[in-house]
């Protein structure tokens, strides 16, 4: 043991007091910050379970819709003041065409009152109006506001807890919905994007089809009449299609919103009863007068619902019937409550979750954590002795900081984000190791151990700040380019890596003076138990040998990239993805047994996690029918469609509609028990829930027999009404063709602009020889990362683009600590020849570089091993990058670099010399 030799360094003398009591009051403050866990950390929905739902608003729709509605105006004005004309019709979006009008002057005089915002021109006794810009402008922003605070109205009214609605686009066009712990989610779907555009129109003929209307009207319909079919749900005007006056005579607007609610028509089937304002009800009676006996066609959503003859004069209120369910009638007041939707809405992005599956993750998650924190705190005890307690305190409170600030800034805490936690684990032994190495090494050459603390801890200094922010510019451009679950990896991450700078370096030093203090007279440390020796270990010697290696591991990659291509995942190529959990034990080939002859036939199958769970990821490869549109009266449009809804009902051998006990949320069951059989609020409640609960703890029902507390009667009307699915969806994934491309915009700009940073950065600290060292190292590591997994037929999504970022920070961590030193050496070495001065810095570097790779290897590992499905495709494409980064950093980095300056000399021109 080395004999102590009292140092005279100022940062050693007197106690740390000072710096105890911050770290207490860090601590302190930390475990207040986080703690309850469940109460203080908010989990996201592929956690707590929940739909994450991107919408796109078709702006032009909303101005369509507008011009339509100046339209029916302009006719009505100009009916009213007697002014003939020929016909009125929007031929396109933002134009409209007045021809044959009989009195210009006054026609102009109620232009110019009632349509400023159009620009009008004259050709005889036609005119055209053109929509002023400005307006048309106006229009679309309103629209984007109104859908907005449209849509916020029917959430609230659905009772979904604690949604996120925010608007994103350049002009909003684009909503993002978070709806946690949404269970009846296809329900939730039809309710946001429903226009519920209801109309009240005049009938001017009724044909079987299309076709037959035109040939009434002599082969062309009229400019004031629209086509328009009859829906699915009633079978009185099912099949028919309907000539209708163009302009309606009352719409959805003239309602009185507290006044709408469900209730019975004369056969006691569910309706809608409605009342009028007073303006709107005097219209509707005076149009009711003048056509008793014709028929009257209310429309919803540009489909006729009913066609009622006109028995006598109706006024202010009025009861649509529509051969309703119960549950849609109740759904459609409420979307007829909250307002029609001012334009189109679809969506083009969904991601659901079940609680059940978002358990499983955090359990999966949980182990992983535990096994990976274990073993790096058991490998830090026995490698580094007593001294590897200080390495787990200040991992400890590492884990502890990240949590504090995830609760502090409101972060949400992913999936991918428990990853980042993880990895944060393994990455924040790192700094330690650093140290700990570089003490070993001053107290190889004689100095005491206080000095030998004192230098560890100065002359890593340099190599963990510029490793560490390398490794931030990758989370930043992640957190920065990835959406949903990516940016809760990307926040943990640099939360983590800030949180191991200050535990390394300032928690790590105070226990070192902590211990110097109360054991001044300290003759050795533990960390030195196995002595540091010079290893020279001919590394550049093998660099051609390995640059071969290299050159034949890249084409071959390159080759299998070419040849197989990559399995795109869902969200990069568009699609649907749906993970179902079967009741019982079936096999990949047994669920293609149950799609045979059905539109799903082709649809790949393959088992998801471990074979006990029963799981399976069914991938629907159509884009365009996983952003179909839905409505509530509309079955059609799902038709042939490939939704999750219509997948589950193939599975299950049951209708869409049918109440599946394994699928229903929690609110239909209630409103079904207390509509269809009677039970009052509280007893409706206790049966969902007794429902709900055994679904939470076993993930599926298997049988009415499993829940408990059911009284015998409903238990009765659940076996004759209610169908128990052998299966359920645990997860649905829906990626419109737009967002696919977006997504695969955002992976290759984070990307390029994470190694255009990297590259900056290095130049300015080192030169450009180590910048483009790096670079290449980097572009090594992923090209073969990807050649694996290409060869390993792994799905490519944004979870994979995730791990290739970390690759790119993690192994540039290695590739900086070797250029750190090889820096060093530099300016010490200055007679010797760069290449002897990079086998020594890859020699002397090379039990940091080991141990380093090997803890964060052992964390990857109990990712892949024990994180579950979710997060298999990203453990292990980390587990790849970390061994070949492993490898680059020591074969590739350096060689290059040495290489370059080779070429630069030979050239005639001396290069730059390493930054101090």
């Amino acid at each position: 043991m080395a004999k102590e030799t009292p140092s005279t360094s100022p940062a050693t003398t007197g106690p740390p007091w000072g710096r105890v009591g911050l770290i207490l009051a860090v601590i302190i403050g930390a475990v207040w910050l986080c703690y309850p866990l469940e109460e203080k950390i908010t989990l996201g929905l592929d956690l707590r379970g929940g739909s994450h739902l991107e919408l796109e608003v078709d702006l032009d729709d909303a101005v369509r819709q507008q011009c339509e509605r100046t339209v029916n105006f302009l006719r009505r004005e100009l009916e009213d003041a007697g002014i003939a004309f020929t016909s009125a019709i929007q031929p396109e979006t933002g134009r409209i065409e007045i021809t044959g009008v009989g009195d210009r002057a006054a026609a102009e005089e109620i232009f110019a009152n009632y349509a400023d915002s159009w620009q009008f021109t004259w050709r005889d006794q036609d005119v055209s109006l053109q929509l002023r810009d400005a307006a048309e402008r106006e229009i679309r922003d309103g629209a984007a506001t109104q859908v907005r605070e449209t849509i916020v109205n029917r959430i609230d009214e659905f009772g979904v807890a604690e949604p996120l609605v925010q608007e994103s686009g350049l002009r909003g066009e684009r909503l993002t919905l978070q709806l946690p712990g949404l269970d009846d989610v296809q329900r939730a779907k039809d309710i946001i994007t429903q226009s519920a555009v209801l109309e009240f129109r005049r009938v001017r003929s009724v044909a079987s089809s299309e076709q037959g209307l035109t040939q009434a009207f002599g082969g062309s319909l009229p400019g004031d009449v629209v086509a328009i079919p009859g829906t699915l749900n009633d079978p009185k005007v099912a099949g028919q299609w309907f000539a209708l006056d163009r302009a309606s005579v009352t719409s959805g607007d003239d309602l009185v919103p507290d006044a709408v609610r469900v209730t019975s028509d004369e056969f006691g089937k569910p309706a809608i009863r409605f009342v009028f304002t007073r303006d709107a009800g005097q219209r509707f009676g005076e149009f009711t007068r003048e056509n008793v006996g014709q028929r009257l066609a209310v429309v919803l959503d540009e489909k006729v619902i009913t066609a009622p003859t006109i028995q006598s004069v109706i006024y202010n209120e009025g009861v649509i019937t529509g051969n309703f369910t119960i549950l849609e009638a109740q759904d459609l007041v409420l979307t007829l409550k909250s307002g029609a939707l001012p334009a189109k809405v679809r969506i083009i992005f969904e991601s659901t979750v079940g609680p059940w599956l978002g358990k499983e993750s955090i359990q999966a998650g949980a182990a992983a954590a535990a096994f990976g924190l274990a073993v790096v705190v058991l490998f830090m005890l026995v490698w580094y002795k007593g001294a590897g307690i200080n390495a787990v305190v200040a991992l400890m409170l590492n884990l502890v900081l990240v949590l504090a600030a995830l609760a502090l800034f409101g972060a949400t805490l992913t999936l991918p984000g428990i990853a980042g936690l993880i990895l944060t684990i393994g990455m924040a032994v790192d700094a330690n190791v650093i140290i700990f190495e570089r003490i070993k090494e001053e107290l190889g050459e004689g100095r005491s151990p206080r000095a030998a603390v004192e230098a560890g801890f100065e002359k890593a200094f340099s190599a963990i700040v510029d490793a560490n922010v390398t490794t931030l510019f990758a989370a930043f451009f992640l957190f920065n380019f990835g959406s949903g679950p990516i940016k809760g990896f990307g926040i943990t991450l640099i939360l983590g890596i800030l949180a191991s700078m200050f535990t390394a370096i300032f928690v790590s030093r105070t226990l070192f003076e902590l211990w110097f203090h109360f054991k001044p007279r300290t003759a050795g440390l533990s960390i030195s138990w196995l002595a540091h020796r010079e290893r020279r270990v001919p590394f550049m010697g093998w660099r051609w040998i390995c640059a071969v290696l290299s050159l034949v591991a890249v084409a071959s990659s390159v080759g299998l990239w070419s040849a197989h291509g990559l399995n795109y995942g869902v969200d990069f190529s568009g699609g649907t993805s749906v993970v179902v959990k079967a009741h019982s034990q079936l096999t990949d080939e047994d669920i293609r047994e149950r799609l045979h002859g059905s539109e799903f036939e082709e649809v790949p199958v393959q088992s998801f996690g471990e074979p006990a769970a029963n799981e399976f990821m069914l991938r629907i490869e159509s884009a365009e029918d996983a952003v179909a549109e839905t409505t509530l009266n509309d079955p059609e449009a799902e038709e042939g469609a490939a939704s999750s809804t219509r997948l589950m009902a193939v599975l299950n051998g049951e209708q869409v509609d049918d109440l599946d006990l394994n699928e229903a949320g929690r609110n239909r069951l209630v409103k079904t028990f207390t509509d269809e059989l009677g039970l009052d609020a509280a007893a409706a409640a206790g049966a969902a829930d007794a429902i709900m609960a055994v679904r939470d703890e076993k993930g599926m029902i298997g049988s009415l027999d499993e829940i408990a507390g059911l009284p015998d009667e409903l238990k009765a009307w659940l076996a004759a009404n209610a169908e128990i699915g052998e299966f359920k969806s645990i997860n649905v994934m829906n990626v419109g063709p737009v967002v696919g491309r977006e997504l695969r915009g955002k992976a290759t700009w984070a990307v390029l602009w994470s190694l255009a940073a990297i590259l900056g950065y290095i130049w300015l600290r080192f030169e450009l020889a180590f910048g483009l060292g790096a670079i290449v190292a980097l572009a090594h590591d992923v090209l073969i990362t990807i050649g694996v997994l290409s060869l390993t037929g792994t799905e490519i999504n944004i979870s994979i683009i995730a791990a290739l970022l970390t690759i790119v920070g993690y192994s540039l961590n290695d590739t900086i600590v070797v250029f750190d030193r090889i820096r060093e050496n530099m300016a010490i070495m200055k007679r010797d020849k760069l290449l002897d001065i990079m086998t020594k810095s890859l020699s002397q570097t090379l039990s940091r570089t080991l141990l380093t790779s090997g803890t964060t290897l052992f964390v990857t590992l109990a990712l892949l091993f024990k994180g579950g499905p979710v997060l298999n495709g990203f453990a292990f494409a980390l587990t790849i990058g970390i061994v070949v980064g492993t490898y680059s950093s020591i074969f590739v980095a350096s060689p290059i670099v040495l290489a370059w300056r080779a070429i630069a000399e030979r050239r005639g021109g001396a290069p730059a010399k390493a930054a101090d």
